[in-house]
């Protein structure tokens, strides 16, 4: 392939030797004007100037020139012997200098120390990149090891894990997925990229779609194009509006069990997914999955101590430490978190006209119709008695409304006990107290809920209330 030569002719008086030099030289070139826009600099390899003699004003065009692109290997043509080095140029940042009329075997010799400069100077940038490339990945280990390994919260756990994958193999989306060891499906649990939330909580068979195949099979699998491959599931990117052009996906297991997998989706940039991305990442994944196994048996663990006997919702006393821990990650991390607080309005009356125990089973079907519109990261529990908790890692006032407005909406709306010829209806009031706006510590974001709720208790009930300004509904 031809090596293009560029070409600025500075003074006219020389333009006619420079041409025949080059010509006797059999030089192929492209001539241009001082005024070069930064996109034409990034493409040259070598550039010539050709001048009478040099000076000041020489040196600093070629000042301005290394300053663009610092790497550009700069030979200069000259009639006359003049200045050498000016200011911060030095005469090594000149390759050659070529008297003219020029000599054709000193001017091929001088063309081709510039580009053997040039590949010297990519192949320079080349390895530093690597390195610099590679030290920031170790780092990212040493980062994350440190951080989901001091960490035995799920949530918390999944949310590192998806934190740094994204910075591992940039992608336009990445998710994981844990299997569900009661129903044998897999169970998206985090995701990132644009419309990713409406996959968490997604269900499918193991065995289903690319990420199922690799959940199935605990193999790694790249595939280049989507619309090629029958596994992909074409239904879901519909649904959710998304564009799967390529997928590489890696399952999470150890000790020879499969936990889930990971799928990065649509790899940033113009290069495919790549055995060497797999290479990268397996470190990671494989400490991710030790991680995440420690958090599920610690899960099932404290899930004997922690559930409400009736509901199966987190209890008083879990919710209280889950709320403090919460807190702890907000502080260090900078992440909002919000905190509902609910209770159904009038719900002695329940009790009054059809008995304790259908006002039981009652509270049973609240818990039940709560877990139906919350997510996965949004934990549920019952204070005690008619009244629940939402804790809402990561969300705003904003975030905290809708699902207080939905909460409330749904149960206004909702028919309980009709399975027993029964049509019981509900109201409920609803506070809300948000991590840093309102408070900063347990009791204060405790007592902010509360008093939010009793604003609502006494403004007519059946309404969300949030103790700053312009957020009642």
């Amino acid at each position: 392939m031809r090596q293009e030569i560029h070409l600025i002719i500075l003074d006219e008086a020389v333009r006619s030797v420079c041409l025949d030099s080059l010509k006797s030289s059999k030089i192929h070139f492209v001539e241009v004007s001082q005024e070069i826009p930064d996109e034409r600099f990034d493409a040259m390899e070598v550039l010539m100037v050709a001048v009478a003699s040099l000076n000041q004003d020489h040196f600093l065009l070629f000042r301005r020139i290394k300053s663009r692109q610092p790497n550009l290997p700069l030979v200069c043509l000259v009639q006359k012997p003049g200045e050498t080095g000016s200011g911060d140029l030095r005469p090594d940042d000149i390759i050659a200098f070529v008297p003219m009329p020029a000599d054709p075997v000193f001017l091929q010799e001088a063309i081709s120390m510039a580009f053997h400069f040039r590949r010297i100077e990519s192949e320079v940038f080349l390895a530093e990149n690597k390195i610099l490339r590679v030290e920031e990945e170790f780092l990212t280990f040493l980062e994350v090891g440190r951080a989901i390994a001091s960490s035995l919260d799920l949530n918390h756990v999944l949310t590192d894990i998806m934190n740094v994958t994204g910075r591992l193999l940039k992608s336009e989306a990445w998710s994981l997925a844990l299997v569900d060891t009661e129903t044998d499906e897999l169970v998206f649990q985090a995701a990132r990229g644009d419309r990713s939330q409406q996959i968490v909580g997604l269900r499918i068979p193991k065995g289903k779609g690319i990420i199922g195949w690799v959940a199935e099979h605990g193999e790694p699998l790249i595939v280049a194009d989507t619309s090629e491959d029958h596994r992909h599931l074409k239904d879901v990117d519909r649904d959710v509006g998304f564009e799967s052009r390529s997928i590489l996906c890696v399952p999470l297991q150890t000790k020879g069990k499969i936990l889930g997998a990971i799928e990065f989706i649509n790899k940033v940039g113009s290069d495919q997914f790549s055995m060497e991305d797999i290479d990268r990442i397996r470190v990671f994944v494989d400490l991710a999955a030790v991680s995440i196994e420690n958090a599920l048996l610690y899960r099932r663990v404290t899930n004997m101590s922690e559930r409400d006997e009736l509901t199966g919702l987190y209890n008083q006393r879990a919710m209280v430490q889950i709320l403090s821990r919460e807190l702890d990650y907000s502080c260090r991390t900078g992440q909002s978190l919000a905190y509902l607080f609910l209770d159904l309005d009038h719900f002695k009356k329940v009790n009054d006209q059809y008995g304790h125990l259908i006002g039981r089973k009652t509270l049973t079907e609240v818990g039940k119709l709560l877990e139906t519109l919350t997510h996965e990261n949004e934990i549920l529990g019952r204070y005690g008695g008619d009244e629940y908790w939402v804790i809402i890692p990561g969300a705003g006032r904003e975030a905290a409304l809708n699902l207080a407005e939905r909460i409330r909406s749904a149960i206004e709306n909702h028919s309980f006990l009709t399975e027993l010829g029964l049509n019981i209806r509900l109201t409920a009031s609803v506070g809300v107290a948000l991590y840093p706006d309102q408070a900063l510590t347990f009791d204060d974001m405790a007592r902010m809920a509360d008093e939010a709720l009793f604003q609502a208790k006494q403004a007519d009930r059946n309404k969300v209330i949030c103790t700053l300004p312009d957020t009642e509904s």
